[in-house]
C-alpha cells in the first residue's frame, strides 16, 4: 500500500509533472490525427502557446479578461453544421460511407444520401426531407447546383 509520504515524495521528485507531460503529448498526438493538416495543427499549437503564455506570465486581471474573451469567442464561434448530399452512392465518396442516411423525396424511388458534421445525421436527414420542392433534389439545392455549373 502506498503511504502519503511515498506520494509526497513522488510529487516532490517530479513524477506527477512527468505524467502531465506524457498526457499532454498523447493529447497533442491525438489532436494531430483529428486536425489532419499542417495549417490546422499550426493554428492549434499557436493557440496553445498563447494560452500557456497568458496563464504563466500575465497578471491575474489580464488572465481573467483573457478567459472571459476566449469563453465568448468559443461560444459564439462554434463550428457551423455542414450537411452533405450525394445523388448516387456508387460514383462518389459515399460508396464506402456506412454512416450516410438514405432519404427518399418526392415520387422518386432513388434516395439521396445524407451525411452531416456538427449535427446528428438523423436531424440532417429530417431537414433534407422537409426542404421545399416536390422533386428528389430540393429546390434550393437545385438552384445552387445550377449556379455552380453555369457560373
Amino acid at each position: 500500500m502506498t503511504s502519503p509520504a511515498d506520494i509526497e515524495h513522488d510529487i516532490a521528485s517530479g513524477y506527477g509533472a512527468m505524467a502531465d507531460r506524457t498526457a499532454l503529448k498523447v493529447l497533442v498526438a491525438g489532436l494531430a490525427v483529428a486536425v489532419r493538416n499542417a495549417y490546422g495543427m499550426l493554428a492549434v499549437l499557436a493557440a496553445l502557446v498563447t494560452v500557456a503564455a497568458v496563464c504563466l506570465y500575465a497578471p491575474v486581471t489580464l488572465q481573467a479578461g483573457f478567459g472571459y474573451v476566449m469563453t465568448w469567442f468559443l461560444l459564439l464561434g462554434g463550428v457551423p453544421p455542414v450537411i452533405e448530399l450525394a445523388r448516387e452512392r456508387a460514383k462518389t465518396a459515399f460508396r464506402t460511407a456506412t454512416h450516410a442516411v438514405p432519404v427518399v423525396r418526392g415520387r422518386s424511388a432513388r434516395p439521396l444520401f445524407v451525411t452531416a458534421a456538427a449535427l446528428p445525421v438523423t436531424d440532417a436527414a429530417r431537414l433534407v426531407q422537409h426542404m421545399a420542392g416536390r422533386f428528389r433534389l430540393p429546390d434550393a439545392l437545385r438552384s445552387a447546383d445550377a449556379l455552380a455549373r453555369t457560373g
